[in-house]
């Protein structure tokens, strides 16, 4: 029998029936028998499935044979590796003890140079005692040279591919050298003579110093310059054809440079068709700095060293609009000087010095601050980083819900210091937007009773705002509505004292279930029934932005919000037709009912800038002629779009850059807040550039969009840094990893190389072209066809977690822990699936004892994976509950805000809408215990009788059982205390459960598959 939607019992229903039979004495009997059948099963099958498994000696023996085959080729190759390296090494020991690298001319460019020239011969799990060697000795960094610092002869040398990070080549000589394919990122390069010499591929990144440097007879093709300094280069006006230039200001002429490089150039040079974007509220610049003092102050936890920060805000340091920001040793001794453009570019500056200075970083999981109490790292030279767009966007209405909804203020506050940090200047502003439409709808007669069936409970108003569902998890509270405005006025009065933009909601039409009855002469349209939902907790009535009733509502419920709030932001938000198709195709109606909604906006403010996200125009309906008509009758200039899932599905090209509307590139990457480990940091570095080439000056930004948080943090980190790098190649996107996991990870000594490689292997495979991770089977709904998309080499992962394993001997930060368990959930997950695969198989060959074998196993597997993230602080459900209990002040409360919590992380909606159900999933501890787990014991249960007893699966009572004895009970019925605090040590646990499963991971046949997944849900885009 096949699944059928249909055959579920309705929620209301089911709460009565499940009573019924929880006091029935034959039902409890039953439960028990069934539970203690499955665990006696499975617990004799023990024995037979480990005989069942290392018994064949012949592949036994075939297997070790492979094993050692690998090894020594393994050992053969790091011999050679470690060769290179160790003569490297002798080699600078030998300069060092001559004296060479000592003295006022410190020739370490050239040694530099041979360090990078050596290290493409090693992995990258090498890098660490050189790098370290390096830096001590003051042999890398901007900071060890200076003016008279001459570099000397670099002819005739072969330095293809060679990195020059951070390095002063002041008056180099290259003559007939070849520099191919190398990369001077930062670098210095005042004086240099480039004589006769192959550049092919060569990049200047980051503010490379080109002063007066010539390239007599050089071959520039394909040479790329970003953000670089180039006042007094002299350069042909035939190379300038060969190379391409971002963000340069070169006196070019259109007769000289080629077509693709005007493209190209045009992307950052212009000034956005001088469009007057409307700027952040500002105040004096000492007070601007100080807020970003105490900025500082927060994240160094008051420590002295804090004081040493000098901010300076400047306007005028600003290059087309666009943010600047200048690091310089400050006018006292020990302080470091920060110049910037906006206060947002003041604390973008601060995170850069803690990474790229300092080897510290700040995450959502954490931090890792390297500087001492009292004392910062200087800086010689300075540090000026140009962004590349005007604006860097953060959210999606849904991360609002899936992450922040529970929020208190100074979990806020870690969040806006958070954004700034990363440059983040426009932000979605919805927080307690309900108080005010209650206020504004109880003024036009509706009675709170009808707005408590209108509005959705907590976990569930982003859906509300965007005109999918009503009541869901309702009513609201009078406590909550003013509980959230006042917390709205907090979050915005930080992030306008910070410089950051709030994005207010404007009016997309949507009203009460009675606004038709009450409103008779005006026009209303009912949205449809969102996946599943029905007319009870969807289809809302939509006011037609064509009638001008839709103008007094919406004219009347902003101009609430901006008096309430106090603020004019001049940028709104409004989406009307968010997963749902509009009432017809007229494209004149198409243009009308943009016109509308932009008009309401206007008459408040006339400097509105309307913020839409595009994700609407992945539905089938958006044709190019529709979305043209859309959007054509709002002003250009006066409309941005969130491309909002850019590195997978870009919109851009699609629709010839929005017709000539601006767009930020963004990276969605997450869907429901999951947190299992998948991304691309390909698509990332590539994406942004690529839509600058594509379409000039439309595109204005790079974003984030994730809807929910806490997962995969090197992916938000890498994106956000795309406002002000360029596309890095591959080997300087494997040193960005070496570089990241040296800022993230504390140790007493070097990084463990194992550390290193590690990363290394996660880059390739996990984050490597893994751009639409799919939902692990293990937290799905069981079922006999589960499917789980692969689309890396799992062996990659399975060795990342043997090397960390071996490196927690030396490291046992923090941050370490967390991604060991991180890893460690993730490799049993996909062992999860490689049992299942093996259940399901012996189930449809009727096979009795290998159902029961590979049962006990994924039972097993399900307690090892609660037990390891139950040691980690960040991987408990209890942290979730305990936030939405804050708000609760009765019995009531404590009831209504746990089923909201748990509701969401679970089936998400009601027994009819199974495409939401694990939506929203989460590898949490306590949720594995009481959710996923008993799930899988019905349906062990349920695939054992069905042998025993000779039936096939009957999927309604497979349903019934899942929801009644699984699902129901944990959203709806418990209450139970869940722990904040941690139980057992991550590093301990881990180590054991790796010697427990790694043997075994030798035998996983999982392939990379791909069903070629984009979104959780079919819905989503048709």
């Amino acid at each position: 029998m096949q699944k059928n939607g249909n055959d579920q019992v309705n929620l209301c229903c089911c709460c009565k029936q499940y009573r019924q039979t929880k006091s029935s004495p034959e039902k409890t009997k039953f439960w028990k028998l069934t539970l203690g059948e499955l665990l006696t099963a499975l617990c004799a099958a023990a024995v037979p499935i480990a005989v069942a498994i290392y018994t064949n000696n012949l592949s036994e023996q075939q297997r070790i044979a492979n094993e050692r085959r690998e090894f020594d080729s393994k050992q053969a190759n790091n011999l050679r590796q470690q060769q290179v390296y160790d003569q490297f090494l002798s080699d600078i020991y030998q300069l060092d003890k001559d004296g060479q690298l000592n003295g006022a001319a410190k020739p370490w460019a050239l040694a530099n140079a041979r360090y990078w020239t050596a290290n493409q011969q090693l992995s990258s799990q090498l890098k660490s005692d050189a790098l370290i060697f390096l830096k001590r000795k003051g042999l890398i960094g901007l900071d060890c040279s200076t003016d008279m610092s001459p570099t000397g002869d670099l002819s005739l040398l072969d330095m293809t591919c060679v990195q020059f990070g951070q390095v002063s080549l002041i008056n180099a000589s290259f003559y007939m050298t070849d520099l191919d394919g190398a990369s001077f990122n930062g670098s210095r390069l005042i004086g240099a003579k480039v004589n006769s010499s192959s550049l092919k591929g060569v990049s200047f990144l980051n503010g490379v110093d080109l002063n007066g440097v010539s390239f007599p007879g050089s071959n520039l093709r394909g040479a790329q310059f970003s953000n670089s300094y180039l006042s007094g280069t002299k350069i042909t006006p035939e190379q300038i054809q060969q190379a391409s230039f971002f963000n340069e200001n070169l006196p070019l002429t259109k007769e000289n440079v080629s077509e693709s490089n005007i493209m190209m150039r045009k992307t950052t040079t212009k000034e956005s068709n001088a469009i007057e974007w409307p700027k952040p509220i500002t105040y004096s610049s000492s007070s601007s700095a100080q807020v970003i003092s105490d900025l500082i102050s927060r994240v160094l936890d008051n420590a002295p060293s804090a004081k040493l920060f000098q901010v300076s805000i400047q306007a005028d340091l600003a290059v087309n609009g666009k943010d600047v920001f200048v690091l310089s040793n400050g006018s006292t001794s020990g302080s470091i000087q920060i110049s910037a453009s906006t206060s947002v570019a003041a604390a973008w500056g601060f995170n850069y010095y803690l990474k790229y200075v300092a080897d510290s970083s700040v995450y959502w999981s954490g931090k890792n601050i390297r500087l001492s109490n009292s004392t910062l790292f200087p800086i010689n030279q300075p540090i000026r980083i140009v962004a590349n767009d005007l604006y860097r966007w953060y959210g999606n209405p849904c991360t609002f819900s899936y992450s922040a909804v529970f929020w208190n203020f100074s979990r806020w506050e870690k969040e806006i210091d958070w954004m700034a940090m990363n440059g983040v200047n426009l932000v979605y502003a919805t927080t307690g937007m309900e108080y005010i439409y209650n206020k504004v709808f109880l003024r036009m007669g509706f009675p709170q009773s009808e707005l408590d069936d209108y509005f959705t409970g907590p976990a569930f108003l982003a859906w509300f705002r965007m005109g999918n569902l009503q009541k869901h998890g309702g009513p609201l509270s009078n406590r909550w509505h003013q509980s959230q405005f006042q917390l709205a006025k907090q979050i915005i009065g930080r992030m306008t004292d910070i410089g950051i933009i709030p994005v207010l909601p404007a009016f997309t039409g949507f009203m009460p279930r009675t606004a038709p009855s009450r409103f008779p002469s005006a026009q209303f349209h009912n949205s449809s029934d969102w996946v599943g939902f029905g007319c009870n907790e969807s289809c809302l009535p939509y006011l037609d932005p064509t009638d001008s009733f839709f103008q007094k509502v919406g004219v009347e419920l902003l101009n609430e919000t901006v008096t309430l709030l106090n603020l004019t932001s001049h940028f709104y938000a409004c989406d009307l037709f968010n997963e749902m198709t509009p009432p017809t195709s007229d494209l004149e109606y198409l243009a009308d009912v943009n016109a509308g909604i932009f008009q309401a906006m206007k008459t408040v403010d006339t400097n509105a800038v309307w913020v839409m996200q595009a994700w609407l125009f992945l539905s089938k309906f958006w044709k190019p002629d529709r979305v043209q008509s859309y959007l054509s009758k709002v002003p250009i200039g006066h409309l941005i779009l969130l491309d909002l899932f850019s590195e997978s599905s870009p919109q851009y090209s699609r629709f010839q850059s929005f017709y000539g509307h601006y767009y930020i590139w963004n990276m969605l990457h997450d869907f429901g807040g999951n947190n299992f480990l998948f991304g691309s940091l390909v698509n990332v570095t590539k994406g942004p550039q690529t839509a600058r080439n594509f379409s000039g000056d439309q595109m204005i930004g790079v974003g984030i969009t994730m809807e929910g948080i806490n997962q995969n943090e090197i992916m938000y980190e890498f994106a956000l840094e795309q406002s002000w790098r360029s596309p890095l190649n591959d080997t300087e996107l494997n040193d960005w990893l070496v570089g990241f996991v040296m800022r993230r990870y504390e140790s007493d000594h070097a990084i463990p190389s194992s550390a290193l490689y590690a990363w290394q292997l996660l880059g390739d495979s996990v984050y490597g072209k893994n751009p639409n991770g799919d939902s692990s089977v293990m937290l799905s709904r069981p079922e006999l066809d589960g499917e789980q998309d692969i689309n890396f080499d799992l062996k990659s992962l399975f060795s990342a977690w043997e090397l960390l394993i071996g490196a927690s001997d030396e490291v046992h930060s923090d941050l370490f822990r967390y991604d060991l368990v991180d890893i460690t959930k993730e490799v049993l997950q996909y062992k999860f699936y490689d049992v299942y695969t093996q259940l399901i198989s012996a189930f449809n060959r009727k096979d009795l004892y290998g159902v029961s074998t590979q049962a006990a196993i994924l039972v097993d597997i399900l307690a090892d994976i609660e037990l390891i993230l139950a040691s980690d602080r960040r991987f408990l459900l209890g942290n979730w509950i305990n936030d939405a209990l804050q708000f609760a002040q009765n019995e009531e409360d404590i009831h209504f805000y746990n089923f909201n919590a748990k509701l969401q992380v679970s089936i998400w909606g009601n027994n009819y809408t199974l495409e939401l159900y694990d939506y929203a999933n989460k590898f949490w501890s306590g949720m594995i215990r009481d959710y996923y787990a008993p799930r899988w014991y019905v349906f062990f249960d349920i695939l054992l009788k069905c042998l025993v007893e000779g039936h096939p699966l009957d999927w309604k009572v497979l349903n019934e059982r899942l929801f009644l004895e699984a699902e129901l009970p944990f959203f709806m019925l418990d209450t139970k205390v869940y722990p904040t605090t941690t139980q057992g040590d991550p590093i301990t646990l881990a180590r054991e459960l790796f010697n427990k499963y790694h043997l075994s991971l030798n035998e996983i046949d999982l392939l990379e598959t791909s069903s070629k997944k984009k979104f959780p849900f079919k819905h989503h885009f048709d």
